[in-house]
């Protein structure tokens, strides 16, 4: 049977939950407050329940990671890892604190990425409606206007009259061949193989592939940094780290810079050997291992990757913007002018 922790849980919702666990850890509840505390918490169906399992776990005498095992997808086995580690160590506030800092920047680069291309599609969703609807009502009722004109057609007027005609007999055949070349590349990305090779199409775009790029290392940066400094052992960090890029890609390189580390090699050697990085993210890195502060270094080059990742992005939205008003101004006004020509020819005969 299916259960309610399945349910998809906001990641703001989750942040919440382990700001308040900090919280109520640093004021120093008992087990039996903290229990009650947690029954109290309102959310969603799918958090209540992952809370729900929480406190019974507790309650049977568990700690907090094991009862967050219990409901995976709502808490990732990297968060998991870093709350387990902070258990052990005698740290947890300071794990939870690190979990919701991870939670939030994450959730502040969607939100930018996110806001970066509502423009666009909106832009783009607008010239196809606007286009869709001169093809199938405009354009049918001006092409019987002008049939009975006895002068020749413009030729622009007779190829946009022959497009509106095409599209409108082959609409069905052409949606059933689109939907099916959907289906396919949908089913072929939805495997190890086609996630791995749209993966690859998308570090390779331009302007975008920088985005994913520096998005996805930057996130390798902070978890590699809150995992170490949770006390996670640096390979099984480096497990944790390499899931929470999100790339394929990236993911199959970090395999051997893990091989790598655990011969003995250093991180920034290993890393230096998989290009994955920039130099200066390397010489940065090489400077932390000498002087001992890897896990500050790491958060130093996170930050420096996302504001790459901005700024790419801030440059890939003022490139989008006019480009795209262009072209919906473009294919509107090619298919008005297309349509009018004929009644401009129509008062050039009259004069």
């Amino acid at each position: 049977m299916r259960t309610t922790s399945k349910k998809r849980v906001k990641s703001q919702e989750i942040s919440r939950l382990f700001a308040f666990l900090e919280r109520m850890l640093d004021a120093g509840l008992s087990s039996f407050d903290l229990i009650r505390a947690l029954g109290n918490l309102k959310g969603s169906r799918g958090l209540r329940e992952a809370i729900r399992k929480i406190v019974t776990t507790i309650e049977d005498g568990g700690s907090l990671s094991e009862g967050m095992i219990q409901s995976p997808n709502v808490f990732s086995s990297l968060y998991v890892h870093i709350v387990r580690a902070g258990e052990l160590s005698g740290r947890l506030p300071e794990a939870l604190s690190r979990v919701k800092i991870h939670l939030d920047r994450a959730m502040t680069l969607r939100r930018k990425v996110r806001a970066a291309t509502i423009y666009p599609l909106c832009v783009i969703s607008t010239a196809a409606l606007v286009s869709s609807l001169l093809v199938i009502f405009i354009i049918p009722s001006f092409r019987e206007l002008f049939s009975d004109l006895e002068t020749p057609l413009p030729w622009l007027t007779r190829v946009v009259i022959e497009v509106s005609e095409t599209s409108l007999r082959w609409a069905p055949v052409f949606f059933i061949i689109l939907s099916s070349f959907c289906f396919i590349v949908s089913r072929f990305f939805s495997t190890a193989r086609g996630r791995e090779t749209l993966d690859s199409l998308l570090l390779q775009a331009p302007l975008v592939g920088s985005i994913i790029n520096s998005s996805a290392l930057a996130r390798l940066c902070r978890t590699l940094g809150s995992t170490l400094d949770a006390g996670m052992p640096i390979l099984s960090a480096l497990d944790a780290s390499a899931q929470a890029t999100g790339n394929r890609v990236i993911q199959r390189k970090l395999v051997r810079v893990r091989s790598d580390i655990a011969e003995g090699i250093s991180i920034s050697h290993s890393l230096n050997t998989s290009k994955l990085f920039p130099s200066n993210s390397i010489e940065m890195l090489e400077l932390g291992e000498r002087t001992g502060a890897v896990v500050t270094m790491l958060e130093n080059i996170a930050e420096q990757l996302e504001e790459d990742a901005e700024t790419s992005l801030t440059l890939m939205t003022q490139l989008a913007e006019p480009a795209l008003v262009v072209i919906l101004g473009v294919v509107i006004g090619t298919l008005v002018v297309a349509m009018y020509l004929p009644i401009f020819s129509m008062g050039d005969l009259f004069t």
